[in-house]
């Protein structure tokens, strides 16, 4: 998205994190295609009162980071949040509900293994939508669209966010453990996985919701990404072979942990989560 804001001639400021080096030169190859330099920022007071702040983050590291650059982000015209899974920073989240606040669900598939280099290996497809209902679609939307279609607003998308939860449950935890890029899940033994995965989502959905959202609607959108995404490496195998944490609490584990409270059995959800875990401390 960076690239292709900068590419509209939008203003753009990445901030970088204190421990990081900034490094102001971005190239991005496959269905995006970039070269050039990115405003890079270590303090975040240097960033416009005003700005629309964009946060695609890991969701374990939503909380840190909306704490440590709270002041900042306060001062935000709105804001923009991107990251897998469900159940993260809720609290944080909350002491921003002044601030107009969106979530950002995208199918698009990236990844990187040098620094300032990122492949853009999967062109998929983006929604976004009020994280609290009383915040109204802006023309910053429109922005977003264009930047990197298709982009379509969702007035809905927390019935949204659990597609996509079933699409990173599906895809992240599976071909992580296969080692596998996501165009091998077209194989029949992880076919029937996908299906399993989709039934628990879709059970532990309807006991926390008044509609419903069946499997089969889960299971044909994890297999739309899938072939939209066939040559890419997801972004939990690149956290497991980067020795990264994974966001397995926040998607398996969230499954799990909702089957839990509500007496539902989600033994394969509660398989993969623990799985990924053991490999995750192997890779430490």
């Amino acid at each position: 998205m960076s690239a292709r804001l900068l590419q509209q001639g939008q203003a753009l400021h990445q901030l970088s994190r204190p421990y990081q080096n900034p490094n102001p030169q971005l190239t991005v190859m496959g269905y995006t295609q970039f070269r050039g330099t990115v405003s890079q920022l270590q303090d975040p007071t240097k960033i416009p009162s005003g700005a629309n702040w964009i946060i695609p983050v890991k969701a374990w590291q939503l909380a840190s980071v909306l704490s440590t650059y709270s002041d900042a982000i306060h001062t935000a015209k709105e804001i923009y949040i991107s990251h897998n899974g469900m159940g993260a920073a809720e609290s944080e989240l909350e002491l921003l509900r002044h601030i107009p606040c969106f979530d950002w669900i995208t199918t698009h598939g990236a990844w990187t293994n040098t620094a300032g280099i990122v492949h853009h290996s999967g062109h998929g497809e983006s929604w976004v939508g009020p994280r609290f209902p009383e915040h109204q679609r802006s023309a910053s939307v429109d922005i977003l669209a264009t930047a990197l279609p298709p982009l379509n607003w969702d007035a809905n998308i927390q019935r949204r966010r659990w597609i996509k939860l079933a699409i990173n449950c599906s895809i992240n935890a599976i071909a992580t453990l296969a080692d596998k890029e996501n165009g091998a899940l077209e194989e029949k033994p992880f076919q029937l996985q996908i299906v399993q995965v989709c039934n628990e989502v879709a059970q532990v959905y309807r006991q926390l919701h008044t509609d419903e959202l069946p499997a089969e609607t889960l299971v044909h959108a994890v297999n739309t990404v899938i072939k939209q995404t066939r040559n890419n490496r997801n972004s939990m195998l690149q956290d497991i072979h980067a020795g990264r944490p994974t966001e397995i609490d926040f998607l398996n584990g969230y499954i799990e942990k909702k089957g839990q409270k509500h007496q539902l059995p989600t033994p394969l959800n509660s398989e993969l989560a623990d799985k990924i875990r053991i490999l995750s401390n192997r890779v430490k």
